[in-house]
């Protein structure tokens, strides 16, 4: 069930919201058929409406019901009124489960990327806030889930535009955010191919050639990698992007445009806008230059005052509003683009290296996108690479000769863009954002090269199209085959106990989770107000040694002090044979407990209190296992495996005392040792 909610009702209700505000939007512009341009559309005028209500908390709650009322309005509009091609749409769907494929085979609604970038978390930490109260933080609780936030939306203005659409869907469908985050890029990826479907019009193609390119442009073997990376912003862009300049190339056919006609190309401006914040400019920039060539051109060509074209301009800069009120703060603390001020770390991010500019081209046979082919499919990755740049440049010429603009638009503005960021010398992980943001464009006019070839008269061309058609599209295909072999699966189980006990424990903080598991603090425990030692965490939680473990160390729950735990009402651990039992202030036994983790919880009002604990085991010899601070030497690399040992008979003897002194009693908890064998004290023959 969890599966067909996220990978089929989820994408309907956003291709529903889609085509309710694709209408509105197009009621506003007076009434042109969008077809299928109406859903990607309305998918921007979605993140330009709920981009501005969740600005301040008062109107935050209000954001996702607006837009589903908005979408029904407009469905009733669209009803009869906008055609969509169903070869367009059959592009479309079968984009989003390329994209989807390692998920649904998994047989879980779970979601890619997870260990190899822990954005994800920070994501959907924004999803839950921006719906809830904005980027106002005052009603929360200290917790690490707090101090992500003031670090990411109050310091540094944090653009808010590609966490709205999830948000919406969220809230409609009901399924967490966790599990719709990766049909969420499906169904961009989607919206991207319905536009490069658009954009193809002018040459001429049958539709199911031109849906055959949409389906294989959109899959830019780049933009994929993102995408299985957590690349939301890449993807959210990637479809807006090419939304732009399908609606500006329907601008430019028309002689003189009425200003309110320019009326959805703003709103997608807008969207860019809100979703990159001012990095949206190496976009937007060279785009306006463009136009204003374009309509200078025509005034002194024909006479006619063909400005009406920039009135997006000013619609652009009024519908993007939370990009303004967040300018300054963006401003001030993104000062990490440009190289020479920042370090290898900060520059190149989880990239091993700078990507390659022929990366453009969508073909890359290789398993990671940050690696290089090796032989012999490094031979085959370059030709098919040159066969796009041929198809790119043969396609622009072909289309520029007959007066279209939007493909040589799409793609100059891309490659544009990539040259602004290098010569400011941007940093390498910018710069990879911009390559898979703008690879589509030069993919789609590659394979419209091709195209062209296959639909002329010529036997010759024919042939040589149907070539470049399959030997493009293969290796596109096969670029995104191996990739599926290099995901990292989120493991939906576990996860799915955390959002179990984060339901259990709304309002019963604060919580400690001894585990590194962002995805618990950042996300599914954000209600508890959670801190994990390891963690950013507002304050700090020292070991019995006074060690400040560093992401990912661990510690037994007895290495942390009674002092340590006494302020969390709500306990949270792994269940596992090395774990203690916690001090008998959270009882005897746990709340509950599943397969991987354990709730133990304070009483609200606690009938007895502990004076003492004692750990046992090897809790002090091997207080953790990791990283950390305060500490020399601050990497311990043995984890505690040994939690119970016999005590002394004089220990026992003077707790013993101490209990009688105080009128207490003496509890002792007894166990086994589990058998372990730490892997470092074996050897293993070369078999």
């Amino acid at each position: 069930m969890s599966m067909i909610l996220s990978w089929a009702l989820f994408p309907l209700v956003l291709a529903a919201v889609g085509l309710g505000w694709g209408a509105l939007v197009d009621w506003a512009a007076g009434e042109h058929e969008l077809g299928v341009l109406a859903i990607p559309l309305g998918l921007a005028g979605a993140i330009v409406v709920a981009g501005i209500l969740t600005i301040a908390s008062f109107s935050a709650p209000a954001a996702a019901p607006v837009v589903a009322a908005g979408a029904l309005l407009g469905l009733a509009r669209a009803w009869r009124r906008t055609r969509l091609a169903p070869a367009a749409i059959v592009a479309a769907v079968g984009v989003l489960l390329v994209y989807g494929a390692p998920v649904i085979l998994s047989g879980q609604a779970t979601f890619l990327g997870y260990v190899r970038l822990d954005d994800t978390a920070t994501w959907l930490g924004f999803i839950d806030q921006f719906f809830a109260h904005g980027r106002a933080l005052s009603a929360l609780p200290s917790s690490t889930y707090q101090l992500l936030l003031s670090t990411n939306l109050t310091t540094a203005g944090y653009p808010s535009g590609s966490f709205l659409l999830p948000g919406v869907g969220h809230w409609i469908t009901g399924v967490d955010a966790a599990w719709v985050f990766q049909p969420y890029l499906g169904v961009c990826a989607a919206a991207l191919a319905l536009c490069c479907w658009e954009l193809l019009a002018p040459i001429g193609a049958s539709d199911w050639l031109r849906a055959f390119v949409a389906f294989i442009a959109a899959q830019s073997a780049l933009l994929v990698g993102y995408a299985a990376w957590g690349g939301i912003k890449e993807l959210t862009a990637a479809f807006l992007l090419a939304l732009g300049f399908a609606l500006a190339a329907r601008l430019l056919a028309v002689a003189n445009p009425r200003p309110r006609a320019t009326f959805p190309l703003a709103v997608a401006g807008a969207a860019i806008v809100v979703t990159l914040g001012p990095g949206a400019a190496v976009y937007l920039g060279p785009a306006v230059l463009a136009l204003l060539a374009v309509a200078i051109w025509r005034w002194r060509r024909g006479g006619q005052p063909a400005f009406g074209l920039l009135a997006a301009v000013p619609l652009t800069a009024a519908l993007a509003l939370p990009s303004w009120l967040t300018l300054s703060a963006y401003v001030k603390t993104n000062t990490a683009f440009v190289a020479t001020n920042v370090d290898h770390a900060t520059a190149y991010g989880n990239l091993t290296g700078p990507l390659r500019a022929i990366q453009l081209a969508g073909v890359w046979i290789d398993g990671d996108f940050r690696s290089f082919p090796s032989p012999p499919p490094s031979f085959v990755n370059h030709l098919l690479i040159y066969c796009v740049f041929a198809g790119a440049i043969f396609a622009l010429g072909w289309t520029l000769r007959q007066r279209s603009g939007g493909l040589a638009l799409y793609v100059g503005v891309a490659l544009v863009s990539l040259a602004v960021l290098s010569l400011e010398g941007s940093v390498p992980w910018v710069i990879g954002k911009s390559l898979a943001i703008s690879s589509p464009a030069v993919l789609l006019a590659g394979l419209a090269g091709g195209a062209i070839l296959f639909k002329g008269e010529r036997a010759a061309g024919v042939i040589v199209g149907v070539l470049m058609l399959g030997a493009v599209a293969g290796g596109v295909l096969w670029s995104n085959y191996l990739q599926y072999h290099n995901v990292s699966l989120a493991p939906r189980p576990r996860l799915a106990e955390l959002q179990t006990i984060g339901t259990m424990i709304s309002g019963k903080g604060p919580t400690f989770l001894n585990e590194y598991e962002i995805y618990g603090d950042r996300h599914f425990l954000r209600a508890a107000a959670p801190v994990e030692p390891a963690e950013y965490r507002s304050v700090n939680l020292p070991t019995l040694g006074n060690a400040f473990l560093t992401d990912p160390a661990w510690a037994n729950i007895d290495a942390f002090g009674l002092g340590t735990l006494t302020p969390y009402r709500s306990l949270v651990i792994r269940v596992g044979p090395t774990e203690s039992e916690p001090p008998s202030i959270y009882g005897t036994k746990p709340v509950w407990a599943g397969r991987y983790y354990e709730l133990w919880q304070q009483p609200a009002r606690p009938k007895q209190r502990v004076f003492e604990h004692v750990p046992l085991g090897d809790t002090l010899n091997d207080a953790y296992c990791g990283n950390a601070s305060n500490v020399q030497p601050p990497n311990s690399p043995l984890c505690p495996i040994a939690p119970a040992a016999r005590a002394s008979c004089p220990q026992v003897l003077s707790l013993a005392a101490q209990a009688t002194a105080d009128g207490g009693h003496l509890l002792a908890y007894e166990r086994p040792n589990p058998i372990v064998v730490r892997a470092t004290d074996t050897s293993w023959s070369s078999g």
